[in-house]
């Protein structure tokens, strides 16, 4: 007998899956440089702001960034769909970006930042894998090569920052970084272009309709099991004493998880304050960029892969 020839993934999940290099690429080459273009000296192209500031700005862009889909997941479960939402974001994401390459001041980082967080909120290619994916013995491993290629883009983006605004387009005396953030907003909208051009030609009608008018099989056997489980509560009696123990043990847990990923988005902060300024970054001669710092790239992929 001869071997069954393995089926392939669908020509529309590589289309997503790839779409989020641009968007990551393009958030690690943006976020990486605030903390150093808001504190570093007006002389050298940064705006000359204090350090906590700069904490201050990277902060709501992290926080932001991950509340945004909440947002985003509304309007696209009611009113758009998410082959709308996505192209649309990493435009608005875009000009988020462009404004951090002109920004001159503080409300104009505020800007991006704004900009930014709504436009990666309303990205939603995760869930759009989710319908394009339909065998269920593919599920697992397409999102498993999804987090490779958001990986990808956020390794790129933090490695090539460094060198760019460093190196490539440090000039006079005068650090790159506008240069970064403009280079940030061409790879939103070459995302844009990317998803809106191959989409149309490799995801049918995948995404078109909101989320709630285009339910997946699993959804709509989960939906029917949860009804059943309401008719079935009517009867029910009180919660029980191991119940109520299982409720607070979500809460405590939750409780745990909120303050771990406090302190370890808060964790590289005091590397790039303390030892930049305080160690010998130079190696064979190279003067490592601030923007290499091994946290931060830990954290950049640890933490990429739960990104949705």
């Amino acid at each position: 007998m001869g071997e069954t020839k393995k089926k392939g993934y669908p020509k529309g999940f590589w289309v997503c899956g790839c779409t989020e290099i641009f968007e990551r690429l393009a958030y690690y080459l943006g976020r990486s440089l605030i903390l150093i273009f808001v504190t570093a000296s007006v002389a050298t192209g940064g705006l000359g702001l204090s350090k906590g500031q700069g904490a201050t700005m990277q902060s709501l862009l992290t926080a932001f960034a991950y509340l945004g889909p909440l947002l985003g997941g509304v309007i696209a479960d009611r009113y758009i769909g998410g082959r709308y939402t996505t192209p649309i974001g990493y435009i608005i994401a875009g000009i988020g970006y462009y404004c951090g390459g002109i920004a001159k001041s503080p409300a104009m980082v505020y800007v991006m930042i704004f900009c930014v967080s709504i436009g990666l909120g309303l990205q939603k290619t995760g869930a759009l894998i989710g319908r394009i994916v339909t065998d269920k013995d593919q599920v697992d491993s397409a999102f498993s090569i999804r987090y490779t290629l958001v990986n990808t883009g956020a390794f790129i983006g933090t490695f090539l920052v460094g060198i760019l605004y460093k190196d490539v387009f440090a000039k006079n005396g005068v650090l790159g970084f506008a240069p970064c953030f403009k280079l940030a907003a061409v790879s939103m909208w070459l995302g844009a272009l990317w998803f809106f051009v191959l989409g149309n030609r490799f995801m049918g009608e995948v995404g078109k309709k909101p989320f709630k008018f285009e339910k997946t099989a699993e959804e709509l056997e989960r939906e029917k099991a949860e009804k059943a489980a309401h008719k079935e509560e009517a009867k029910n009696e009180p919660l029980t004493k191991v119940e109520k123990k299982r409720i607070a043990a979500i809460f405590l847990v939750a409780g745990f998880s909120v303050i771990f990923w406090i302190f370890w988005n808060l964790a590289y902060l005091p590397v790039y304050y303390y030892w930049t300024e305080n160690m010998n970054w130079v190696v064979a001669g190279y003067e490592v960029p601030t923007t290499w710092c091994i946290l931060h790239i830990l954290r950049s992929i640890r933490y990429d892969a739960w990104w949705s």
